[in-house]
């Protein structure tokens, strides 16, 4: 909530990009590269088919959806068919190939909606060009407390229990 943060930290959040070029090669968006400061959402190979011409970089890493997932095709600019999606398990490596091009949501440590509860996320390691997707167990029960004791809404807590 707004009124738990004092105006510095306000100021400081909005000089926060939407998104922004991590290398020539990853581009980094909360929600689409489209329309990064929506609240749009890059859902199924139709939604990544729309996504894939809103950025030229090799790999697009997105959030918003809270789900994880890869979709990668190859990178032929003029081929749009071909998409495939994974969803990616604990533990699921991917090397990148340099013939593809990606769109990749690591999933959420807050709030993740794909019914699994655990905290989602992924390492991205720059040098061997490759991706470890990782599931962390964390204590729903205290943080749904936490979540009350401030006077947030019972939605945003209950929804922990269920992921979705």
């Amino acid at each position: 909530q707004r009124k738990m943060l004092n105006p510095e930290n306000i100021n400081w959040l909005k000089t926060l990009p939407f998104s922004f070029e991590l290398s020539k090669e990853v581009k980094i968006s909360h929600s689409t590269f489209e329309n990064p400061k929506g609240n749009d959402y890059i859902r199924g190979e139709l939604g990544a088919k729309y996504e894939f011409p809103c950025f030229e970089n090799k790999i697009g890493f997105f959030g918003h959806t809270h789900e994880p997932v890869i979709y990668h095709k190859k990178n032929i600019p003029t081929q749009m068919h071909g998409i495939t999606e994974t969803i990616p398990q604990n533990g699921y490596k991917l090397e990148f190939s340099n013939d593809m091009r990606y769109l990749i949501n690591p999933g959420s440590v807050g709030q993740p909606r794909d019914r699994n509860i655990d905290a989602s996320y992924l390492i991205y390691d720059i040098k061997d060009s490759v991706i470890v997707f990782k599931r962390v167990p964390y204590d729903v029960n205290k943080t749904k407390e936490k979540i009350y004791s401030i006077g947030l809404s019972g939605f945003i807590a209950n929804r922990l229990s269920e992921g979705e």
